[in-house]
Parts: C-alpha cells; structure tokens; sequence
C-alpha cells in the first residue's frame, strides 16, 4: 500500500495564519487521483479531480492547489488539494467517496497527521 507524503514549502506559521484568517482551525491535503493505488491515465485523474474540486465548491470548502509525491519516488507526483476549515472526519468521508487510502490532516498548532481511510 502507498501513501503520499506531503512535502510544503510554505511554513507551517503561515497555514496557521492562513487559517486564523479564514475563521478556520483544521485542515485537510486530499486526491481523487489513482483510487486505492491504481494507477490511472492523466485524462482519469484530472476528471476525478476536477470531481473532487466540484465537490470542494459545492460544499463551500476554500482550497490550494498541491501535488503530493511519495518519499521513494517510485510513485507518480499526485494533484492534490489543501482543504481549508475541514474537519478529520469530513475529511477521511471525502477521502472514502474518492477511494483513497490516507489523508493527511492538521490543525492550526498541530503537526501533520497521517490518517488512514477505511473503505
């Protein structure tokens, strides 16, 4: 099994500023690429993520964009999205409803936590 491990360049005083401003406390780094580790062609993926994005818009979620790549490197880079004012567990279900196998899940003042999905 794979996990994407996220690499950010922004500090974490940033993300907690960020969402101080937003009125946020959690956050949340998703994909909809390469569901339950099966790698899908490009066109795939950027429909699932475009998926992903209408499901963010409709749910009133704000969100960067990322890439998520795994630490070996033997893995193709993933878009992926740094939801803003998610909870865990809003998380984990967007993680499910798009066959994933972890998130990653923070909050203002918290390390970075790997979250497993049970689908």
């Amino acid at each position: 099994m794979r996990c994407a491990v996220l690499c950010w360049i922004v500090g974490k005083a940033a993300l907690d500023r960020h969402l101080a401003d937003l009125g946020a406390a959690e956050w949340a780094f998703v994909t909809a690429c390469n569901p339950r580790s099966t790698r899908l062609d490009a066109a795939g993926n950027a429909d699932r993520m475009a998926r992903l994005d209408a499901v963010l818009r409709d749910r009133g979620l704000a969100w960067l964009a990322g890439s998520g790549q795994g630490a070996a490197g033997d893995w193709p880079a993933e878009p992926s999205r740094l939801v803003l004012g998610i909870g865990e567990a809003d998380a984990v279900a967007l993680g499910r409803l798009f066959g994933q196998n972890a998130i990653l899940a923070g909050g203002r003042g918290q390390a970075a936590r790997l979250v497993w999905v049970a689908w």
